[in-house]
């Protein structure tokens, strides 16, 4: 009886129309997967997506089943495969091909293997950045905001598609060569494989390989050839630039070239042997209690932006690591505390921004629930200790003094809040209250406060840190004792009115503590009061302005900072290429005030680089976090002469002179 083919589809992205796509094969291509791709709608893209992610997720067990079903009958001399971890997929492999040299393409599945594989003696043949000369690694990774922009619907109909049908019949000739591949899809109705291909590798493997082995993580199993389309479709729609943040395309005509014709429209035929090695590897435990992870589709939308992708070589990868971060905390690959790749993540929310599936995956909130587990397992540096322990103690996680909070204001003569005196509280923060560079920002506020006719006082030694890093580092237990304990204080009071210095507290306590109260980030304040500002000389400053993560992509404050600095005569304001929700973090949230990660540069380094590529010689900030980590970067670099990091209220102060 002869034996079906497995089909392979192939899919190449190729920006700006350069190269004639699925626009000009609609007579082919979409009829080929069950209906004609309707106009495109980029929102609508995104809600099917989703949808897909959803039900695969929740029926994975029985689309697994219709998989193996599907081989049976369909493929029955094609071997399926599983594995519950990277012990049992590496001695399948060996099991399988007999060789110890695999040719293997860039898939974070394929890189769960990688290290039982060198283990038990493989050679590995990297072929991602090899295939064309048109395509090399870049050294430093080429950053977003100098990858050049393309319309998503450009994106969407520049996909160039390849077919291969392999019949699994081997016909081994000379040496025997071994690829392992990554997939993007398998549709469990009909079997087909998908992949997203960047370089024209996996089109090579499939033509020179005489043992194929498809691996695909549990997830990647969809419903049926147009579910499977479409999530492999995505992976280029949105992760484009993430693709870009590790290729340099040096000429298009290498990848024209590398793009024949005839390899674009063919449906070739190949004859090797075939199998399909599904992986778990704590996939089914994810499902458990992390579920929402597993919608991540590997499109790499996180890696353009994650400024420890940016800065730390690729060691972290954002969310698309999950798989080795939950492996990690949960106890199937132990590593000494402190190394856990949760840690490097800096609650900056960039990832939630780029990704097409956060309104599902909630990506910080999963990795702050992951550290919950290793701080009730102790498996945490000792700064990190320290500064929870501190907190408990102190109120503060520095551990200074309760008595020593308000000593920067009874020089100022600054009453404490009475809610029959004054209209707000000025929450003043830990850092502002003890670090002496910040401290100048709350001596700068308060005597903007009172030059424009703000009636505040603040709380002095019975204010309590907010709490917010302490949940970041995943002490949910502290930061419930402390908010708790806030929110009393604050209707004892009587507050109805708070404005912060810090946008860690903003946040706290404006989307995190419930409270039937007005909370404003100084910024915001001083926007609505800019007239009464008592302006009285210009300043001769080229001020580039930084946006923080959490006032700005956590909270969209945005125009309210740089409407105050452009009431400041003879400042200029230049723009940052990334800007606003774009903007590049400085690298101190999510606990690393505490927690320096080893790696170099710091993303505060690439952030005062940035500065100076746009002529500025000022640095303007609206958070005592990235006041004192850019600061620290400019001393590190060298920069001192070469530009300031100053808060927008010192800027203010400074005019006011």
């Amino acid at each position: 009886m002869k034996m079906k083919q497995l089909q392979v589809v192939v899919i190449n992205p190729f920006t700006g129309g350069k190269v004639p796509g699925i626009l000009y094969d609609t007579w082919r291509f979409p009829l080929r997967f069950g209906q004609r791709i309707p106009v495109f709608d980029y929102e609508e893209v995104k809600e099917r997506l989703r949808e897909i992610r959803r039900y695969t997720i929740e029926h994975m067990e029985e689309l697994l089943q219709k998989l193996k079903n599907t081989i049976a009958e369909r493929y029955p001399h094609i071997k399926l495969i599983y594995a519950k971890d990277a012990i049992e997929a590496v001695k399948a492999i060996k099991d399988l091909c007999g060789v110890r040299r695999v040719s293997i393409n860039k898939s974070c599945t394929v890189e769960e293997l990688r290290d039982e594989l060198i283990r038990q003696g493989f050679e590995i043949e990297e072929t991602y950045y090899e295939e064309f000369e048109g395509f090399k690694p870049l050294n430093e990774k080429t950053p977003y905001w100098k990858l050049s922009k393309v319309e998503p619907e450009v994106k969407w109909w520049s996909y160039v598609p390849t077919y291969f049908s392999l019949s699994g019949e081997a016909t081994t000739k000379g040496e025997e060569k071994v690829a392992l591949l990554g997939v993007n899809a398998i549709s469990a109705e009909e079997g087909t494989v998908f992949f997203m291909e960047h370089s024209r590798n996996i089109t090579k493997c499939l033509r020179e390989a005489s043992h194929i082995i498809f691996l695909a993580g549990l997830e990647k199993v969809v419903r049926n050839n147009e579910d499977a389309l479409l999530q492999t479709l995505c992976v280029g729609l949105f992760g484009l630039e993430g693709i870009g943040a590790e290729l340099k395309v040096e000429s298009i005509e290498s990848v024209k070239k590398a793009l024949s014709e005839e390899g674009r429209l063919s449906s070739e035929r190949m004859n090797p042997q075939v199998s399909i090695l599904l992986l778990d590897n704590g996939r089914s435990a994810i499902k458990e209690s992390f579920r929402e992870l597993l919608y991540c589709i590997g499109c790499r939308a996180c890696n353009a932006v994650c400024p420890s992708f940016l800065t730390y070589e690729r060691v972290f990868e954002g969310p698309r690591s999950w798989v080795r971060m939950f492996n990690e905390i949960f106890g199937v690959t132990k590593v000494p505390a402190g190394n856990e790749l949760i840690w490097s993540c800096r609650t900056c929310k960039a990832c939630e921004e780029r990704c097409p599936l956060s309104l599902d995956i909630k990506q910080v909130e999963k990795f702050i629930k992951m550290r919950e587990r290793l701080v009730e397992e102790a498996r945490i540096v000792p700064t990190l200790r320290d500064a929870l322990n501190f907190t408990l103690l102190h109120g503060n996680p520095w551990g200074r003094a309760r008595s020593k909070r308000g000593e920067w204001a009874s020089k100022l003569g600054i009453e404490k809040f009475n809610a029959m005196k004054h209209d707000i509280l000025y929450y003043v923060g830990c850092a502002p209250s003890y670090d002496i560079r910040c401290q100048n920002m709350a001596v700068s506020l308060s005597r903007i406060f009172r030059a424009i006719g703000v009636k505040f006082g603040i709380l002095g030694e019975d204010e309590t840190c907010c709490g917010a890093e302490m949940r970041r580092i995943g002490e949910s237990g502290l930061f419930e004792e402390l908010s708790k304990g806030n929110k009393e204080l604050f209707e004892k009071l009587g507050v109805k009115r708070i404005v912060t210095t810090s946008p860690h507290c903003f946040n706290t306590f404006k989307n995190e503590y419930g409270m039937n109260i007005e909370v404003l980030h100084y910024t915001q304040l001083l926007a609505k009061l800019v007239y009464r500002i008592p302006i009285k000389k210009g300043l001769d400053y080229k001020v580039t302005y930084h946006d923080p993560c959490y006032l700005g992509r956590y909270n969209r404050i945005f125009e309210e900072p740089r409407k105050i600095l452009n009431s400041i005569p003879g400042l200029k304001l230049v723009e940052m290429p990334a800007n606003r929700e774009d903007s590049l973090c400085c690298g101190g949230g999510g606990g690393h005030m505490w927690f320096d990660w080893p790696r170099r540069p710091r993303p505060s380094e690439v952030r005062v680089k940035q500065a100076l590529e746009v002529g500025a010689n000022v640095i303007a900030v609206a958070c005592p976090f990235c006041l004192s980590m850019l600061e620290d970067a400019v001393k590190t670099l060298g920069y001192e002469g070469k530009i300031q990091v100053k808060d927008i209220s010192e800027l203010i102060c400074e005019a006011m002179s």
